[in-house]
């Protein structure tokens, strides 16, 4: 069974799609090694929103004090938002996708990240379609996504500096699969938020 069978045929829990899709990524985990192209490979099925929340949760979590990971989901978070801005399939290179992690390390940040997330279930809810539906809205979110990408990568080695901007682009994952348009704009002000941090850690 391949990660993304196992997850389309899984039975899924009433806690709700945050605490699913952990569910969904800790499915057949073996081994000491994970390798990032199988971890992408259960959630890319679901679209752009769950896969840009997962990967940036890497970063708001305590893997993101690895060395080089942040850097590495501000390289996929520029070619979703970039594949995003253009319509296209989601598409990884392989050379990202054979990157591995130990799996000890990303079975405890999510172990860490299931309390958060029940949490965070009774928070959302179907408002605002305005602001994260339509092509005006899925433009500006990609944009900002991209961004976020792409100022993550050369800060991706400094431990805390790419938190914030991981946290936007994981609330904005969150309110687009959820349509959410509160968490949406949330996500667009800790952009913003982030930006102005990594501005700071440029200047210093």
């Amino acid at each position: 069974m391949t990660p993304a069978t196992g997850c389309r045929n899984m039975t899924r829990s009433n806690d709700g799609p945050l605490l699913d899709l952990l569910d969904c990524v800790l499915e057949d985990e073996e081994g000491e090694k994970t390798r990032f192209g199988d971890l992408v490979e259960r959630i890319e099925e679901r679209g752009y929103g769950p896969l840009i929340a997962f990967l940036s949760a890497f970063v708001v979590l305590p893997t993101g004090a690895i060395p080089g990971v942040p850097a590495l989901i501000g390289v996929m978070l520029v070619l979703m938002g970039g594949q995003m801005l253009l319509g296209r399939p989601l598409w990884f290179p392989r050379k990202l996708k054979d990157i591995e992690i130990e799996t000890s390390k990303v079975e405890t940040a999510l172990d860490k990240a299931r309390p958060w997330a029940k949490r965070l279930e009774k928070l959302l809810s179907n408002r605002l379609h305005a602001v994260c539906q339509g092509p005006v809205a899925r433009r500006l979110t990609a944009l900002c996504i991209l961004a976020s990408g792409a100022i993550m990568v050369p800060l991706g080695f400094v431990p805390g500096a790419p938190f914030a901007l991981g946290l936007s682009a994981m609330i904005l994952g969150i309110g687009t699969t959820v349509r959410d348009g509160v968490w949406v704009c949330i996500g667009y002000v800790l952009f913003a938020v982030g930006g102005y941090l990594a501005l700071q850690f440029t200047v210093i």
